[in-house]
């Protein structure tokens, strides 16, 4: 539902109010000269529940400005925040250590949290933190040249979850895959597909061995000609016989040499200078490459809003006139701007710039500036690089350049490349491109010039992924045809009557880590339905939790909807823990908003297996003494209450992240005694239930950090990170910190 000024607000945004109130009464008190806004309050909960349900560092923040000791500036600040609340959410302040303030909520507060989840339902954790920015996210955009691997599948997922993330704090975001459809890597796809295209009884053969699951050796099993340096995988021989019956494709293999151009212009009238690239086959290659590649993605729920062709910036899916080719154009715009000239080049170096030098002669390459003293020193290249080769054809770094002009011409106020680690070294080298056609742009009158800078751009770095099978890694080449690909990863960790689980266990597997720690992705893992496998104890933890609903229902005790959100009596919910858990199912807009403030969008992922690790050992912990389902109708539906937040919780989380939230799950052996769920205790419901237990003393702190600079700092390393990386699920009682919503 959509939320309406009766929606009570959560415990966080009520704290927040409260203390930007506190800040005006300050100012009109003289203890502070100016006033800070809810978002700017920096929250967290603290490690130890002796020292509060939430706690901040504000009057350190405020300090300076004050001119004042932050112990004693905490002390006054406290004095406005009781005048700010008259309604007492916050039943107790304390002032600890050199200025930090602990809050102790008052019930009423954190239970008013359960009602708001409930009455937000589907739409709980969106916010409008990133409401006016329009951002482009460019991901996967790996060359048309062959199947996805599990590699490419990190970065998609990356990609795909931030983009989610974003838009649920407001953000209005793109997507867009860039496809390399140009350049010597076509050429060589083409030749490859031709060649085998050429020797149809050679391909028979070995598409057959192929299909019995041996290699076909090199070059023995190859046709004849076959380039060394062409793509050897058994997708190119499947190519080739799916073009075959192409009779536009079919007479290519009358021709009798690839670099016969004057033969190939002859052949096709669409490409008259007969280049490489742009022939038939070379085109028909690289389109069925991106249809399987769009196919793949699909399976583990990715699309595009826009698949950007490289041809188009180059004029080729428009015809050769120049006037289209927009890389040749912003390359000579860059040499009238002074951003780029002319020199012939020497052995791959760029020889210093002649002054004044503006008109490209024959034979003449042209360099980007990239090393000028006007480029911030953070952005700037280590040697000037060739943007159009001495024969006149535009480089990859020149289309990227045009690509990227392109992106901000359409009005996006970020761009964020998801790239791989390999790719570091690029990333400051497009940032300084970025100041030049800022720069290049003032120079040509645009008002809007500003909006071309290295800071516009962001750039995840994706770390490698290593395969394993049985912890044996399984090597990976794109032309050897060794590698497993992305589809073949989601098909074996699919498991039988559940045609989600692989891509549900791919997809969070991906989020299991930062992006930038190294990821080991075990197929045997995967498909396990155990609790080494990720993904499945969060789906445990959801489907646990509908299931207490479902049982509840059964027993005509279920939950009354309308009184839950209307007018929910949560006086009998009296345990520390249950307090705990509606304090941490209320951050999670917080969650989101700081994943999306991040680019970390494993920030979800942690917060979803924490919740649900919380919620195991609340649920094993108290099924003796304080069941959920009783014959107490109060309680009952207290609790009741408490578990519907949490399933809403879960389920938007999931949902957030790309995967299945089930109401049912297939039980493992192990019956013990019945519990609230209305079946035995099976070994998942033990395992779990240990899992969260045993874990009490390794709290996951995704913010440890005590200064509102840290706290708002999230390029930092967290607990959480290292709590994932050694495999130790927080427990029951981990206390996540709420980090604060600053602007981005």
């Amino acid at each position: 539902m959509n939320p309406s000024a009766t929606v009570p607000a959560g415990p966080v945004d009520t704290v927040r109010a409260i203390f930007a109130r506190a800040t005006q009464i300050a100012v009109e008190q003289g203890v502070l000269t100016t006033s800070v806004a809810a978002r700017e309050v920096p929250l967290e909960r603290p490690k130890d529940a002796k020292h509060g349900d939430l706690a901040t560092n504000l009057c350190f923040v405020l300090a300076k400005a004050a001119k004042a000791n932050p112990r004693a500036l905490a002390e006054r600040l406290c004095a406005c925040v009781r005048q700010a609340d008259p309604d007492g959410a916050i039943a107790k302040l304390e002032v600890a250590g050199p200025g930090f303030v602990n809050l102790f909520l008052a019930p009423h507060c954190w239970q008013a949290g359960l009602v708001n989840i409930l009455q937000h339902a589907d739409t709980f954790g969106q916010s409008r933190s990133g409401a006016g920015q329009r951002v482009l996210i460019e991901f996967v955009s790996a060359n048309p040249t062959g199947p996805l691997h599990v590699g490419h599948g990190r970065g998609a997922v990356l990609g795909d979850t931030l983009a989610a993330v974003m838009r649920a704090a407001g953000f209005a975001v793109s997507t867009e895959y860039y496809i390399n459809n140009v350049g010597n890597q076509i050429n060589k796809l083409g030749e490859s597909v031709w060649h085998w295209l050429r020797a149809a009884d050679r391909r028979a053969a070995a598409l057959a061995v192929w299909a019995a699951d041996q290699p076909v050796a090199f070059p023995d099993g190859f046709p004849n000609g076959f380039p060394d340096d062409g793509y050897r995988g058994a997708y190119i021989a499947a190519t080739a016989q799916q073009l075959a019956d192409d009779p536009a494709i079919a007479r290519c293999a009358a021709l009798t040499s690839w670099t016969d151009t004057a033969g190939w212009a002859a052949l096709d009238r669409h490409n008259p200078t007969g280049r490489a690239d742009n022939r038939a086959v070379s085109v028909r290659a690289w389109q069925l490459m991106i249809a399987r590649i769009a196919a793949d993605l699909s399976q583990i729920g990715i699309r595009f809003d826009k698949w950007q062709s490289e041809r188009t910036l180059h004029g080729l899916d428009g015809g050769l006139d120049d006037s289209h080719d927009r890389v040749s154009l912003c390359a000579q715009r860059l040499v009238q701007a002074g951003w780029a000239y002319p020199q012939p080049a020497t052995d791959g170096d760029a020889p210093a710039p002649a002054a004044g030098s503006s008109e490209v002669g024959p034979s003449q390459a042209v360099f980007f500036a990239g090393t000028r003293e006007d480029i911030p020193k953070a952005f700037r290249d280590s040697k000037d690089r060739v943007i159009v080769r001495s024969d006149g054809r535009p480089t990859y770094f020149a289309a990227d350049i045009a690509y990227h002009d392109d992106k901000l011409s359409r009005g996006f106020t970020h761009l964020i490349n998801v790239l791989g680690a390999d790719h570091h070294g690029y990333v400051p080298r497009l940032k300084g491109v970025l100041h030049a056609l800022g720069d290049m742009r003032r120079c040509e009158g645009d008002p809007n010039a500003q909006a071309w800078s290295g800071e516009r751009l962001e750039v995840p770095l994706v770390q490698m992924v290593a395969l394993l099978r049985d912890g044996k890694p399984v090597p990976m080449g794109k032309r050897s045809g060794e590698f497993v690909t992305l589809a073949d990863v989601v098909e074996e960790v699919t498991t039988v009557g559940n045609p989600h689980s692989g891509a549900d266990a791919v997809r969070f597997t991906f989020l299991s880590r930062k992006a930038d720690a190294q990821i080991d992705f075990d197929l045997e893992v995967a498909r396990r339905a155990s609790l080494d496998n990720p993904v499945y104890y969060v789906q445990y933890g959801h489907a646990r939790l509908a299931s207490v609903l479902a049982r509840a229902r059964e027993l005509g005790k279920g939950l009354d909807a309308q009184k839950a959100v209307h007018s929910a009596d949560l006086t009998a919910l009296t345990l520390d823990a249950e307090r705990e858990l509606a304090i941490f199912a209320a951050d999670y807009p917080e969650v989101v908003a700081r994943a999306a403030r991040s680019r970390e969008p494993h920030q979800v992922a942690y917060y979803l297996r924490d919740l649900c690790a919380a919620f195991h050992a609340y649920y094993s912990q108290n099924k003796a003494t304080a069941r959920v389902i009783s014959d107490d109708v109060a309680c009952t539906q207290a609790r009741l209450t408490l578990v519907a937040a949490l399933a809403q919780v879960v389920r938007n989380g999931l949902i957030l992240l790309g995967i299945t939230a089930p109401e049912r799950m297939a039980n493992l052996a192990g019956p013990s005694e019945a519990d609230d769920d209305g079946a035995a205790d099976t070994t998942a419901d033990t395992a779990a239930d240990t899992t969260a237990d045993t874990a009490a003393d390794t709290t996951a702190d995704t913010a440890a950090d005590t200064t509102a600079d840290t706290a708002a700092d999230t390029a930092a390393d967290t607990a959480a990170d290292t709590a994932a990386d050694t495999a130790v699920v927080p427990a029951a009682n981990s206390r996540p910190p709420i980090a604060a919503v600053a602007a981005c």
